[in-house]
């Protein structure tokens, strides 16, 4: 039988964790290369990849609460959906890496154009991987869900990401 992911309240999905990740940007940011070392950068990024881990699976909770799958369904769906936040995972750790470049570059007042335009390509497509990714996530269900599943689905998708990334990017400097 499918073990239905627990679940918890819209308040309790991202608050803690949403807070421990922009405080481990925050972080990341006034970590100095000159004065840290990389095994420092390093635990930062650790910290951050265990917040994102715990946001997954308040994740699950939320997309279970609001959907409302009955057992069949939710049998067929969260394979995939297990399938789409790997991907998903593999992409962050993709950009938390361009995001640490940045903070490198940032905090060595290092940041020129030629490594702008790099950061700005890795991240251009990065942004495009995600949609793609999202995209295959939401069409691929079509065998699955009714399409005003899919349609909710996608914008459930669109909230927790919208909710994710407005903190972290309030954290993150602007090019200068």
């Amino acid at each position: 039988p499918a073990r239905l992911p627990v679940y918890l309240t819209k308040n309790d999905i991202t608050m803690n964790s949403l807070k421990s990740i922009i405080l481990s940007i925050t972080l990341l940011f006034s970590i100095s290369n000159s004065h840290a070392t990389s095994q420092q950068e390093q635990e930062t990024l650790s910290y951050l990849k265990n917040s994102f881990s715990q946001v997954d699976i308040k994740r699950i909770s939320r997309i279970s609460q609001e959907m409302s799958l009955d057992i069949p369904t939710a049998e067929k769906f969260w394979p995939r959906y297990q399938e789409y936040l790997h991907r998903l995972i593999a992409l962050r750790d993709k950009q938390l890496a361009t995001l640490s470049s940045y903070a490198s570059h940032v905090n060595d007042k290092k940041l020129d154009i030629k490594v702008a335009k790099t950061l700005l390509k890795e991240s251009l497509a990065q942004e495009e991987l995600r949609v793609t990714i999202r995209k295959k996530l939401v069409t691929g269900m079509h065998d699955i869900l009714t399409p005003i599943q899919q349609m909710r689905l996608y914008q459930i998708e669109l909230l927790l990401d919208a909710e994710l990334r407005a903190g972290l990017l309030s954290q993150v400097p602007l090019a200068e």
